[in-house]
């Protein structure tokens, strides 16, 4: 047996230890600091997954009027444009059922660029009510742009009946690139008590009025 010198009575015994078994300490300390590494990995790695689990699954937020400003479009020349479309969309403020009851209906109006590269230009929405009159005009008057894949949404809410069972939507559109269309539906969703009903309408292109507004009296 090794005798070891009286100074080391006052070393502590592990790093005797160490001091004589160097490989196997290296090897034993390279092993337990790569078990830790994997253990805070795989601590974080969890962490990471709840989390976007959780924004994954946080409910959309309620609907709000879009801010126009933020879909301004610039002054468009005239020489730009392409061609000019008129895009008419059925929509239902409410149904019949049972004899003739209303019941009631939310619609969105989904006006989507399903260009990737170019932006599409819309001039005017307008909603108008059974008997064709203009009740009201969304964009206020403006021009907007939507960015490529870009979505702008109009709801027509369930308490408002003022378009009845047979209101209409004209959607007013420049093409300034023959390869953009925008795609323009309306989707009506309702519910009451057990029942439930949803459904869109795709906008199909009219003729253009050539003297006056058809909601004008």
């Amino acid at each position: 047996m090794t005798k070891r010198p009286k100074t080391a009575e006052a070393i502590p015994p592990w790093v005797l230890w160490i001091a004589e078994h160097g490989f196997v300490a290296a090897v034993a300390i390279g092993l337990c600091g790569m078990l830790a590494v994997a253990a805070v990995s795989y601590w974080l790695d969890s962490r990471i997954e709840r989390l976007e689990d959780r924004i994954s699954q946080m409910p959309p937020k309620s609907y709000s009027p879009p801010n126009l400003d933020l879909y301004q479009a610039p002054e468009i020349a005239p020489e730009q444009i392409v061609a000019e479309h008129l895009v008419y969309l059925p929509v239902y403020s409410h149904v019949y059922y049972g004899g003739g009851r209303p019941f009631l209906l939310e619609a969105t109006l989904s006006l989507r660029n399903p260009s990737p590269v170019a932006p599409a230009y819309i001039r005017s929405v307008r909603y108008y009510d059974t008997e064709g009159a203009l009740i009201k005009e969304p964009l206020e008057d403006r021009l907007i742009m939507l960015k490529p894949l870009q979505t702008l949404e109009f709801v027509i809410a369930e308490r408002d009946s003022s378009g009845g069972s047979g209101a209409n939507f004209l959607v007013d559109w420049i093409e300034t690139d023959a390869s953009v269309e925008p795609l323009v539906e309306v989707v009506m969703v309702g519910a009451a008590g057990a029942q439930g009903i949803s459904f869109r309408a795709v906008g199909v292109e009219v003729p253009r009025p050539n003297d006056r507004d058809p909601g004008e009296r």
